[in-house]
C-alpha cells in the first residue's frame, strides 16, 4: 500500500508542481517586460540625477572612512595598487551544473560525493533481499533494521545535497531564502527514494507467499494472466534498474545531463535550485 501511495503521489504530484513553475515563469516574463518599458520611461530622469547621486555617494564614503579606520586603509590600497584580502571563494556565482562539472577543487569532490551517496543507496536496494533473507515472510512487516538502513542513507543523501548547494550563490539563497523550496525538495527526495524502497521489499515479500492468479472487486474475480510476483518482478527489473538506476548512474558519472541524472537519482533538492537556474537562463532574453 505504501509503494502505490508514493507512486501515485508521484503520478499527481509532478505535473502539477511543472505547471506551477510554468506559471511562475510566466510571471517573471511578464514582470521582466512591464520593468523594462519603465526603465526605458525613466532613463532619461536617471541620468540627470546621476550627478547628484554620484556627489552624494563621496560625502558617504569620506564620512565612512573617517569613521572606519579599517574601511580608509583597504581605499588607500586599491588607490595605491596594493593587493587587497581575497574574496571568500564560496559561495560562488555559477550555477550548479557548473560546479559539478569542474574538475578540480570543491566541485570535483561533490561530484565525486554524490555518485558514491547514489552508488550506495542502489546497492542497498540490490542487496535488500540478500541482507534481510531470514527475516522477509508473507505475512510479516517489513524489517526494522531496512528501514533504519533506508532512512540513514536518506539523511547523509539530504546533508550531502546542502553541502552541495552551499557552494554556490543561487543554492545557497534556496537554502535562506525559500523555506517551502528547501522542504518541497527534501519531501520530493524522500518520497522518491521510499517508492524505490517500497517496490524492492514489496516485489521480494511476493516471493515468499503463494502465487497470486487472481482477485476480487465487490465479489467480480478477475483472473490474471501471469502470477502477481512476475508483474512486481518486471516492473523492479525493468522500470527502477533499466530505466532508472543504470541510466541515471551512466549520467551522473560522466556528468552528461546532470538535470536527469539528478531526477533518477532522487537528488531532488540540488534538481530544484536547477530547475529554477534554468527557468532564469530561459527569461534572461526576454528582458
Amino acid at each position: 500500500m505504501a509503494s502505490i501511495a508514493s507512486g501515485l503521489f508521484l503520478s499527481f504530484a509532478v505535473p502539477l508542481r511543472e505547471y506551477r513553475e510554468i506559471r511562475a515563469i510566466r510571471g517573471r516574463a511578464e514582470k521582466g517586460a512591464g520593468d523594462s518599458l519603465k526603465l526605458t520611461a525613466t532613463g532619461a530622469d536617471d541620468a540627470g540625477e546621476q550627478d547628484g547621486d554620484d556627489k552624494l555617494d563621496k560625502v558617504k564614503a569620506a564620512k565612512l572612512t573617517s569613521s572606519i579606520p579599517e574601511l580608509g586603509e583597504a581605499l588607500q590600497q586599491i588607490r595605491g595598487g596594493k593587493p587587497v584580502l581575497k574574496q571568500a571563494p564560496y559561495p560562488a556565482d555559477v550555477t550548479v551544473a557548473a560546479f559539478l562539472a569542474g574538475k578540480a577543487g570543491h566541485g570535483h569532490k561533490a561530484h565525486r560525493a554524490m555518485v558514491a551517496s547514489a552508488l550506495l543507496f542502489w546497492s542497498y536496494m540490490v542487496a535488500y533481499p540478500k541482507l534481510f533473507n531470514d527475516q522477509i515472510t508473507c505475512a510479516g512487516s517489513t524489517p526494522a533494521t531496512g528501514l533504519q538502513i533506508f532512512f540513514g542513507l536518506f539523511i547523509f543523501d539530504v546533508v550531502l545535497q546542502i553541502w552541495v548547494l552551499a557552494h554556490t550563490q543561487n543554492g545557497y539563497g534556496m537554502l535562506i531564502n525559500n523555506l517551502f523550496g528547501f522542504a518541497e525538495g527534501v519531501f520530493f527526495s524522500l518520497i522518491g527514494r521510499f517508492d524505490t524502497y517500497s517496490d524492492v521489499s514489496f516485489t521480494y515479500k511476493l516471493l515468499q507467499c503463494e502465487p497470486i492468479t487472481w482477485f476480487s472487486i465487490d465479489d467480480h474475480v478477475f483472473n490474471l494472466p501471469f502470477p502477481l510476483v512476475y508483474f512486481a518482478i518486471f516492473a523492479l527489473l525493468v522500470g527502477i534498474f533499466c530505466m532508472q538506476a543504470i541510466p541515471g548512474l551512466f549520467f551522473l558519472c560522466f556528468k552528461w545531463r546532470l538535470p536527469m541524472a539528478m531526477k533518477f537519482n532522487e537528488f531532488n533538492l540540488v534538481l530544484s535550485v536547477m530547475a529554477a537556474e534554468s527557468a532564469d537562463d530561459q527569461q534572461e532574453p526576454q528582458e
